[in-house]
């Protein structure tokens, strides 16, 4: 983690150690700063208190007040009052000095730091003329949190060592507990984080004891970071999501804004930019409140860094510079370094590599004044990246040993990237053993971060994020002929995520107990019924005609529609919270979850082969395997090729109504994607294939790719099936999990009228399939089908599905609305799916772009797609499932499900949908690909008939 965000979370213990009996000063030291508040204010309405040294007193408490809830203007204009009236009236130093340290603080908090150090300097003077220990101890601490903001760090040690020194002789709890915290804090910039976590336990004991929320706030903050500097970022999401509760909690809001930006910081790190950004306009939007533009700028530059991956280089490199501009204003040295390190990695980014070495060259001089060998790291790493652009993989290297001491007590995702520009170098010098020793060490550590996450979106974008460092060491690896490795960490990318979830749902399956607790489950249901009741809501107002609606129609929906979201988030953050606090429901035991090609080629059968597509910038590496032997190809196409392709080719196809069948655009990806598969013997023999499609690729309706020599399209000489992994094969395809042919079929058609023709799509089903139960209309609710996956029944649902960007684990199939429960609201949710162990050992779901992602419709961001509702289903159980790619005509549907089913009588699942898809191809009305390309099937069901 970077310098800034320790700073984030510094603890900041003011003076005031409450009285014996002053009940104010109890409730102020617990954090009820309302009670406080409330009793201080009257108590400067007793007789003979204006104008006295009893006023002044009260008028610093409440200063204290407004600065623990971070009103800042208002602790300033109470605090020189209460000042001026001591002066006046010949205070003791010590009553002089108690207002001053209160007004460090709030100078501190907002920016102004040479008024820090002078007011908090000579309140430790004063102190001393009044031997107050406990005082000088106080002061010291806070002082060495205005170190920090300058770069001081061996300074700001000695004081916070003193601090803990003088509590503990003291007996002092919270004096002793907030030093400890900083100390924490100081042992992270220092690079050793497992210090940290001991002293964050000390604090956090101390803290109980001193019965202290604020320090107990601080250290959850401190240990955070701590757990993500060791690379257990699942720890520190959860932690940190304590720690905001705690600041809410007791309305400590600029320790709430600060929680936000280490939240935001840790979900960007974890593969959440999303949710990110969103933190950050949070705690950007608190600062601006508090009056705290350099906190603000700190955010501002996290944003803008974050929203550069994006795209919008000059917007970012903007933003940035102005909260350059900000912190050199309020002489914040260590953050005008951080930022001078954005710009230049910014403008490395871009290309710009002459602007990106004045800007470094910038950091540097900055950074002759700080300590600490974190800064010396960033910088080591700054200058590699610049050599890395500019072709100079010896210098790279150079830099990169130089600093060498320094990368041993570096943070996890630190030595991520320089193992990463190892790889690139060593490679670009064709050291190819050294090279790949380097990619190894990278791949190991994504792993290690990766696995510590609870949540499936999060270990997928985890390691979505990294896919530039995953590509490098893929082609790494195959120029070192390793190939079985290669294709471990091309797998890597998204199956060992998805693994972890399936092997979780297979044990639910054996026994199906929550592990929750009741209070848990009921703080679930909580959020979810809020949820519930806001969606209603909306839904109410949205069914209201147009002609009824006012001109407050607008600005309701969009207020409703906010609060769904951030509900959403809530409940999210939640389960996140609990699932960590649980162990990990999903998390990985050590090895468990390594992609074996081997296990994977001896699930298949003799006429089966996987191909998996692996886009990287310049060159698509397939991988294909079979019971054989596994073979690796490259193909001279980078992935923003392939995008534009897929996007053509669903411009074309997926649209109702085009004349165009996109035949030139799918021969063309025919062409790049399975010709030389042909030619170079892969797919001899082969009648079964499993693609694995990375990126853009997943979006392909691969079955309708058209052979311009034969005339034919892919499923007319294959039967094909998707999966996102291939190393889920072995545990899909274990025996007991096979389809039964003679099992009974629930059908669910929500809305007959609203979409006539799922009634007939029904009916069609219900004549083909034995023992069928057809749900209509309100008959058809969550709750009927949750019942259905739960048994050994074939399930059919013809309806909506309805997708969230903002929250995808709330994508959902619409069916009637049963019971006011969360389990029966009429959605059945992508993260209910995940928590259903299903027995279903069919699930055909027939509604709108159930088999894609939310990134479908714009820019193919890998980042953008967790996992699908078809991949939902898969994950809890089901064996196989059948999908959509894009939204499917109403009409078209009913006649390709009647086809499927005709099929399912004599076929396994994935050949009758290959024989749907031919006979549909050949029948003039549906002849289009747009009425039966959409399809897909994913997993790979049980034993294949030798044919």
């Amino acid at each position: 983690m970077s310098a800034v965000v320790l700073a984030w979370a510094c603890a900041s213990p003011e003076r005031g150690q409450p009285a014996p009996g002053d009940l104010a000063d109890s409730q102020f030291a617990r954090g009820a700063y309302d009670s406080a508040h409330a009793l201080w204010s009257a108590a400067l309405s007793a007789p003979g208190v204006t104008g006295s040294l009893e006023e002044a007193r009260l008028l610093t408490n409440l200063a204290r007040v407004a600065y623990r809830r971070g009103d800042y203007a208002t602790a300033r204009t109470l605090g020189d009052s209460a000042l001026g009236l001591k002066e006046r009236l010949g205070a003791k130093p010590s009553d002089r000095a108690e207002t001053r340290n209160t007004l460090g603080l709030v100078s501190w908090e907002d920016g102004r730091l040479a008024d820090a150090t002078r007011l908090l300097e000579r309140a430790i003077v004063e102190y001393r003329e009044a031997g107050d220990q406990r005082g000088i101890a106080m002061a010291s601490n806070n002082l060495g949190n205005v170190d920090i903001e300058y770069g001081r760090f061996v300074q700001a040690r000695e004081r916070f060592t003193l601090t803990r020194m003088t509590g503990r002789a003291l007996g002092d709890a919270r004096i002793e507990g907030r030093a400890t915290t900083n100390l924490a804090m100081l042992e992270l910039s220092f690079g050793d984080p497992r210090t940290a976590v001991s002293l964050v336990g000390e604090a956090r004991a101390l803290a109980r004891r001193a019965n202290d929320p604020v320090n107990e706030e601080n250290a959850l903050g401190q240990l955070a970071l701590a757990w993500a500097a060791l690379g257990d970022a699942g720890r520190a999401l959860a932690t940190a999501d304590s720690a905001l509760a705690v600041a809410r909690r007791y309305e400590m809001r600029e320790k709430e804004a600060s929680d936000l930006a280490v939240l935001a910081t840790l979900e960007a790190l974890a593969g959440d930019p999303d949710r990110a950004i969103t933190q950050f306009a949070a705690a950007r939007a608190l600062y601006d409140s508090l009056d705290l533009p350099v906190e603000a700028a700190t955010v501002l530059r996290h944003d803008a860094v974050l929203r550069a991956t994006r795209g919008g280089y000059a917007q970012a490199r903007r933003d940035v510079e102005r909260a350059l501009a900000q912190h050199r204003d309020g002489d914040a040295r260590l953050e005008s370094f951080n930022d001078l390190l954005a710009l230049a990695r910014l403008d490395v980014d871009a290309g710009a590599v002459a602007s990106a070495n004045r800007v470094a060259a910038d950091a540097e001089r900055v950074a002759a004044d700080l300590e600490g060998p974190q800064m010396r790291v960033a910088l080591a790493l700054l200058r590699a990246r610049l050599f890395d652009a500019r072709g100079e993989p010896a210098a790279a290297l150079a830099v990169l040993r130089s600093a060498s001491p320094d990368f041993e007590v570096a943070d996890v995702q630190s030595a991520l990237e320089a193992d990463w520009l190892r790889t690139r170098a060593h490679a670009a010098l064709g050291q190819i053993d050294s090279s790949a020793a380097a990619a190894r060490r990278a791949v190991a550590a994504i792993e290690q971060v990766g696995n510590t996450l609870a949540s499936l979106a999060l270990r997928v974008g985890y390691r979505t994020e990294r896919h530039h460092v995953l590509s490098d060491v893929v082609l790494t690896l195959l120029r070192a002929g390793a190939p079985d490795e290669a294709f471990r960490v091309a797998e890597s990318a998204r199956g060992d995520a998805l693994r972890a979830d399936l092997r979780r749902a297979r044990r639910a399956l054996a026994s199906p107990a929550s592990s929750l607790t009741t209070v848990a489950l009921e703080e679930r249901n909580r959020i979810l019924r809020e949820i519930d009741a806001l969606v209603a809501q909306l839904a109410a107002m949205e069914e209201r005609p147009r002609t009824e609606r006012g001109p407050e129609w607008s600005t309701q929906s969009t207020e409703l529609a906010r609060r769904i979201r951030e509900a959403r988030a809530t409940y999210e953050a939640l389960v996140l919270r609990q699932t960590e606090a649980s162990g990990g429901i999903g998390r990985p035991r050590m090895g468990e979850l390594a992609a074996d090609d081997g296990a994977i080629r001896q699930s298949l059968h003799a006429r089966e082969t996987v191909v998996e597509f692996y886009p990287t910038t310049d060159t698509l590496v397939v991988f294909a395997l079979t019971r054989e032997r596994l073979r690796a190809l490259s193909i001279p196409v980078g992935e923003d090729d392939l995008e534009r392709r897929v996007r053509l080719v669903r411009g074309l196809i997926a649209v109702p109504g085009r004349s165009n069948d996109g035949r030139a655009a799918l021969q063309s990806l025919h062409e790049i994607l399975i010709r030389p598969l042909a030619k170079n013997g892969v797919l001899a023999g082969t009648r079964h294939l499993v693609i694995v499609a990375h990126g853009a690729l997943a979006y392909l309706p691969f079955a309708a790719l058209r052979d311009e020599t034969t005339g034919r399209h892919l499923v007319e000489d294959f039967v094909p099936r998707q999966l996102p992994a291939a190393s889920l094969i072995p545990i899909l395809r274990r025996p007991e999990r096979a389809p039964v042919a003679s099992a009974p079929t629930a059908v669910f058609a929500p809305f007959p009228d609203r979409l006539p023709a799922t009634r007939a799509e029904a009916e069609a089903v219900a004549r083909l399939r034995p023992a069928v139960a057809v749900h209509r209309g309100t008959a058809a609710t969550e709750a009927r089908l949750r019942r259905a996956l739960a048994d050994p029944t074939h399930v059919h649902v013809a309806s909506h599905g309805d997708f969230t960007a903002s929250t995808p684990t709330f994508s959902s199939m619409l069916l009637a609305r049963g019971r006011a429960r969360p389990d029966d609201d009429g959605r059945l949710e992508l993260h209910e799916v995940l928590e259903i162990p299903i027995r279903s050992p069919l699930v055909f779901l027939s509604g709108c772009e159930t088999a894609v992602g939310i990134a479908r419709s714009t820019v193919f961001d890998r980042r953008a797609d967790v996992t699908t509702l078809a991949e939902a289903f898969l994950l809890s159980g089901a064996p196989e499932v059948v999908a959509t790619l894009w939204r499917i005509n109403d009409d078209g549907a009913a006649r390709f499900a009647e086809r499927f089913y005709g099929h399912l009588a004599t076929k396994r699942p994935g050949d009758a949908l290959a024989a749907a898809q031919r006979d549909s191809m050949r029948d003039p009305r549906w002849a289009h690909p747009y009425y039966w390309a959409a399809y897909a099937i994913s997993g790979v069901g049980g034993p294949i008939p030798v044919e």
